[in-house]
């Protein structure tokens, strides 16, 4: 039986990757035990190789691509289907676009925006106008997000995303291997003016003003499954995301398998690729890589999902309970209430990691805004 129950097929982990393209074995870099291709860059647009480190890029003012083709495969967590998928460089102002090669031309663009987005059912899933769909999108959004990758074409050749280890580190140690090419021209931010809220239940997102770039603050509780109440916050830079946050992995219940299995979903899961839990203790051998792990990928989950704004943040988030729906819920209310953040080409502030000083108990929320469709911070071009 397939899903956590089951290992990853020896054959498959073990793939091979075929490159493409006119590019060699001599010229790759080979990114760990992730699958990944890592291709210098060749008379790229013939502009001269700039490449950004990566240590100072959460505050940079110009927009960037990644410094060369990433090549990466794997399973789908939900689909169980092997994916192959190419992130492009690509020019200013492109976004992040996604392009299914297995469907035809211009109907397989899909841009990487709250506009697209169709389903938060346990990952988030996009879909253009002509039916193309990818979907568990948030793992790679969350590391271009924060590796600050603003401009990116990324071609794969079915519905999910490969999701390798289960976390986001297998595309930042990518990211690290290729650098980030500094564009000539400007970023832009959302910069929260107003608070905007959501909540259904228990469960509450919010935005609020802020003076020192990302901070998040998150808690989840999953007392009811024995796993204690886990509370994490920190200000969001690059360095603050490879080392604390994008490792995470996902997680889920071993009481729950039968049921995801009966929906579709999880039929690539496994303990190699996601934290399984039984009684309150996982059941991965290694065991946790954080003792609040939990918690730790929730956070990697919004960052994922606040990306489909489309730009960087200068804001705080509060996140109790949160997922995927009320993440979708507050970028649509963000969209719906542009009097509450202006976007500006002021570069966010440029600062220490650090932890960020609690505001649950400090600051008055606004009313919950209501969750409505909104229109997209700036219009797309047709492909997207």
């Amino acid at each position: 039986m397939r899903g956590i129950f089951s290992a990853p097929s020896c054959s498959r982990r073990m793939r091979v990757i075929h490159w493409r393209h006119g590019f060699s074995l001599e010229n790759a870099i080979i990114c760990n035990t992730y699958k990944a291709l890592c291709f210098p860059l060749l008379a790229y647009t013939g502009a001269k190789d700039e490449r950004s480190t990566m240590s100072d890029i959460s505050s940079t003012t110009r927009q960037g691509t990644v410094g060369a083709p990433i090549y990466l495969e794997g399973i789908g967590a939900h689909s169980g289907r092997y994916a192959h998928l190419v992130i492009k460089p690509a020019a200013v102002d492109t976004g992040i676009v996604f392009v299914r090669t297995d469907f035809p031309q211009q109907c397989g663009c899909i841009a990487a925006h709250r506009r697209h987005l169709s389903s938060t059912t346990l990952c988030t899933a996009l879909t253009n106008a002509s039916g193309a769909c990818v979907q568990t999108v948030e793992h790679l959004l969350a590391a271009l997000f924060l590796y600050a990758i603003d401009n990116a074409i990324i071609e794969i050749d079915s519905e999910e995303i490969p999701v390798l280890d289960g976390s986001a580190q297998p595309y930042v140690e990518a990211l690290q291997a290729v650098g980030r090419r500094t564009q000539q021209a400007s970023r832009r931010c959302i910069r929260v003016l107003l608070p905007i809220r959501v909540q259904q239940g228990n469960r509450v997102a919010a935005l609020l003003p802020s003076s020192s770039g990302l901070s998040l603050e998150v808690c989840c509780d999953y007392q009811a499954r024995n796993v204690a109440h886990q509370h994490y916050e920190a200000t969001m830079t690059t360095e603050t995301f490879t080392k604390e946050i994008a490792s995470a992995r996902t997680f889920g219940f071993l009481e729950d398998a039968e049921k995801l299995h009966a929906q579709g979903l999880a039929q690539g899961s496994s303990l190699e690729n996601a934290v399984v839990f039984s009684d309150g203790k996982p059941l991965n051998l290694e065991g946790l890589r954080f003792s609040d792990e939990v918690v730790r990928h929730k956070m990697l989950d919004v960052l994922g999902d606040l990306a489909l704004l489309g730009h960087p943040l200068n804001a705080h988030f509060e996140g109790k309970n949160t997922g995927h729906t009320l993440n979708a819920q507050l970028t649509a209310a963000v969209l719906e209430h542009p009097d509450c953040w202006t976007l500006t080409e002021v570069p966010l502030p440029k600062i220490a990691a650090r932890r960020s000083v609690s505001r649950l108990k400090q600051q008055q929320l606004a009313p919950a805004l209501s969750p409505l469709q909104g229109s997209p911070v700036a219009a797309l071009s047709s492909c997207k």
